[in-house]
């Protein structure tokens, strides 16, 4: 509700660190969300991430079909600009090995 006041259409639910309960399952269903999970953490959020670290935990963890999970604020101070510093080496080389990238609609 909040988020479509806001003129947002969310149509996923992540939970935080892949915790759920009763009353989370009862909000997405009612909501009319789809839960999603990820295969793939970096950890890009940790303190002691380093681009390298990130690009080095993509590049092994990754899979044909895999759901990577990465962050866009909320961790170590630096945390999004490491991230970032990351995929510009990582996306090329994945691109160049065939992966594809897809947003959650187009993967269903």
């Amino acid at each position: 509700m909040t988020l479509k006041k806001l003129g947002c259409d969310a149509g996923y639910y992540r939970p935080p660190w892949g915790h759920l309960n009763l009353f989370i399952l009862y909000w997405v269903k009612k909501m009319n969300l789809k839960l999603v999970f990820w295969d793939v953490m970096a950890q890009d959020w940790a303190a002691d991430a380093t681009p390298t670290s990130i690009r080095a935990k993509l590049l092994r963890r990754v899979y044909p079909g895999a759901i990577i999970c990465l962050h866009d604020g909320r961790g170590a101070a630096g945390a999004p600009g490491r991230t970032i510093e990351a995929l510009r080496d990582a996306l090329p080389q994945l691109l160049r090995e065939g992966y594809e990238f897809k947003r959650l609609d187009q993967y269903e």
